[in-house]
């Protein structure tokens, strides 16, 4: 410890002005105000502060970088940890437990954390965990993939949002945001991180609930470009058109699902958004693209053989492109077969149960008693629709 004399009071004034040591040296000023605390300068004009005291018996050493850190908040620093010393704590201890817990939060990259709460939270609480796993490798660990989870703020929220918007996606700036504030919200309840860095982030689109609907057509030219584009996409979104389902369940097909002889496909309740197994008959048309597609694996639209197709993005831009047709979603063709059912006479609670709404045209009492499935009935509505789409075509 120096001689009292060596000490000084140590200011904001001294640190910014004191000159860098003699080269090849360090130069130390010890404080008169906390002891065995005082500033560090290296030969190259590095300034930090420093504690030297003892623990235990044995000399302990801790250091604070200026200008990362304050004077006052370093002074404040040390005076704790003789304080601590005092009560009889172990700052080393302590110290080497913080510095753990930062090497192992800075382990904790984005992609390993997304990875794992698709696994841990996506795939057990989310049957469309598919599009929540899509939209956060896309956007999210494309492009902070190494980076410590906890190192994300909002500024960097934001600008990822502004960028998704900047790229004509308002609605899809959205989702992202709901889809991020999940994840960083599960962070946080799993104690990774402190504080979500989406919170208080305002969604950047302005949605308007969408009652798009293909005239004739357009959905004509839709189904033609289908044709051109071919497998994957071109037969699914055939499918989409013919049956009236949810992108991710006709998109997440497998062989095992579906019954050639009795020309049905069976949803899972795993698979189907609203949890309730689901029957749907495959009318002739259905069951002649189903006929074309090559059976790669168990999946019927995987590039992989072991994941459903991803890239939804790019394939309608190709439709866009083909058909002529714009201002579509691959959703708006579940409206538009709906639609065109009613046009058809259709009684909307059959529609309903086509589509497999939980609550529809049936509700109260009649819910509660109601279990026919209407199997002929649905069989009916999506053969006499898949006859007028063909006819759009020119098949009939």
């Amino acid at each position: 410890m120096p001689r009292e004399a060596t000490r000084k009071v140590i200011t904001d004034a001294m640190v910014k002005k004191v000159k860098p040591a003699p080269e090849g040296k360090r130069a130390e000023y010890w404080d008169a105000i906390v002891p065995g605390f005082g500033l560090r300068v290296t030969d190259a004009g590095g300034k930090s502060f420093f504690l030297r005291t003892r623990v235990g018996g044995e000399q302990a050493r801790m250091s604070w970088p200026y200008p990362a850190t304050s004077l006052e908040t370093a002074r404040a620093a040390a005076k704790a940890v003789l304080d601590e010393i005092e009560r009889g704590g172990n700052p080393k201890s302590r110290r080497a437990e913080e510095a753990q817990e930062e090497k192992r939060r800075k382990a904790d990259t984005v992609e390993e954390i997304v990875a794992a709460f698709i696994e841990r939270y996506a795939k057990p609480k989310n049957r469309g965990w598919q599009a929540t796993e899509q939209i956060l490798w896309a956007n999210v660990v494309s492009r902070w993939s190494k980076r410590p989870i906890g190192s994300i703020t909002k500024r960097d929220i934001i600008e990822l949002l502004d960028a998704t918007v900047d790229r004509g996606s308002p609605i899809m700036a959205n989702r992202l945001l709901a889809y991020a504030a999940r994840l960083f919200g599960w962070c946080v309840d799993r104690g990774i991180i402190d504080h979500s860095p989406t919170s208080g982030v305002k969604a950047p689109g302005r949605e308007t609930s969408r009652d798009r609907v293909l005239s004739d057509d357009e959905l004509a030219a839709v189904w033609q470009a289908a044709e051109g584009i071919g497998w994957p996409f071109g037969p699914l979104v055939q499918l989409l058109a013919l049956t009236a389902q949810r992108r991710e369940e006709v998109a997440g097909m497998s062989w095992g699902e579906i019954d050639i002889d009795r020309a049905l496909w069976t949803i899972p309740k795993e698979r189907a958004k609203n949890g309730l197994a689901h029957e749907v008959p495959l009318s002739g048309p259905a069951l002649a693209i189903l006929a074309t597609i090559p059976r790669t694996g168990p999946l019927l639209f995987s590039t992989t053989g072991k994941t459903a197709v991803s890239g939804f993005s790019r394939a309608k831009a190709r439709f866009d492109s083909r058909s002529g047709v714009s201002d579509w979603t691959v959703h708006d063709l579940r409206r538009t077969a709906t639609t065109g059912m009613a046009q058809l006479g259709i009684p909307p609670h059959v529609a309903d149960k086509v589509l497999n709404h939980k609550s529809g045209s049936i509700r109260g009492v009649a819910a509660v008693y109601n279990r026919h499935s209407y199997i002929d009935e649905r069989r009916g509505a999506l053969e006499v629709w898949a006859n007028r789409v063909m006819g759009l075509v020119g098949k009939s």
